[in-house]
Formats: C-alpha cells, sequence, structure tokens
C-alpha cells in the first residue's frame, strides 16, 4: 500500500520592484498553495506606489497599508523593504504581518497570528513571522545576528538556522537601518526559500 505525498499548505514568493518614484521595494509573503504566482503578479502593482511622507513611519505607514489593502484570505503573511534612498530621517522602511489584522508599529513584543503563526519585530527591524512559538522565534534570533544586516552569501545561512529552530513557514524582513545596511526580504515554505535585497 503506498501513501501519496501531502500537498503543501503553503507557498512563498518574493518580487523587488523599482516603484514610480524610483525606490527599489523587495516584497512578498506566504500564501495557500496554488496561489503564489497570482500573488507575484498582484505585488508587482506595488510598483505603483506613492510614498507621501517621507519619514521612517509615513514610509512604513504606506507600505502597511498596501499590504493591508492587496490582502485576501489567500494571503496568509505580507511584508516589504523598501529603500528610499538618502531621505532626512533614513532611508528605508520595512512592514511584515497579517494583512487581515490591525497595523500596528514594532515595539519588540511577540504576538500570536491567525493559523499558528507569530511575529516579532523590533523598532528599525529586524522582524520575523513565522509558523512556530514565541520560544523558536526568540531562539532563532538569539543565535542569529541581524543588527548589523544581511550580506549576500548569508541568505542560505540564515534559512538553515531558521530550519534548525523548527521554523519552517514564515517572512523574515530587514528595513536596511545602519550604516552600509541594505533592506532585505526572505520568505520561507515547503523546504523552499526566496529572498531579495533592496540595493
Amino acid at each position: 500500500m503506498s501513501r501519496e505525498a501531502e500537498a503543501p499548505e503553503y507557498e512563498e514568493f518574493a518580487v523587488k520592484i523599482v516603484t514610480r518614484q524610483g525606490y527599489r521595494l523587495a516584497a512578498g509573503g506566504i500564501c495557500l498553495a496554488g496561489f503564489s504566482t497570482a500573488w507575484e503578479h498582484t505585488f508587482n502593482a506595488l510598483a505603483d506606489l506613492v510614498i507621501e511622507e517621507h519619514t521612517l513611519l509615513g514610509i512604513d505607514d504606506c507600505l502597511a497599508r498596501a499590504l493591508t489593502a492587496l490582502g485576501d484570505e489567500t494571503l496568509i503573511l505580507a511584508g516589504a523593504s523598501l529603500n528610499a534612498g538618502d531621505l532626512p530621517e533614513g532611508r528605508t522602511g520595512g512592514v511584515l504581518g497579517s494583512p487581515r489584522e490591525t497595523i500596528q508599529s514594532a515595539d519588540g513584543s511577540c504576538d500570536d497570528l491567525p493559523d499558528g503563526f507569530s511575529l516579532w519585530a523590533a523598532p528599525g527591524g529586524p522582524g520575523l513571522a513565522a509558523r512556530g512559538t514565541e520560544e523558536q522565534i526568540r531562539r532563532f534570533l538569539e543565535g542569529t545576528d541581524l543588527l548589523g544586516g544581511v550580506r549576500r552569501r548569508e541568505p542560505q545561512l540564515l534559512y538553515r538556522k531558521l530550519l534548525e529552530n523548527g521554523l519552517d513557514t514564515g517572512l523574515l524582513v530587514l528595513d536596511g537601518t545602519g550604516r552600509d545596511a541594505h533592506g532585505f526580504f526572505m520568505a520561507f515554505a515547503n523546504g523552499a526559500m526566496k529572498y531579495e535585497f533592496t540595493e
């Protein structure tokens, strides 16, 4: 008697876009299986995003509202990191979470999200939303130095550390705050990972 492989529950997707204002945006999410191609197409519409308030909070608020407006029941998690060039208060923004939840600023706490996901985000980043417990997320973050940003050679290492901590589905977002840092977005599910930098 043979047993068929269980179909994946979720899929990951990531896109890299240049907005009409010339800002580099890395974004994506976790969606129900079978919808990732449609979501990649939908997220490409973020090229029309216009940042009106050029402050760190203004950028984050604009990103969060845009992702929330895109969401439906097939989009489980969404996130984005934006490089807005040289602005007086900084050059980046980064958000992540469930598009079905209320928008709120990061405060360094871990919150439960629907469908068994948890979210931890610090002001200025990083942020991680993953299927797992607060303890698994904290263990990953404590064992990983993300404050200095992510370099080109590190995404596979980060992904391996996520899996070692039992975090197999989720999003990791860094807004690029810090000297020589770049925004970074990673989506991972079903043994696969996609990532983009905002440089």
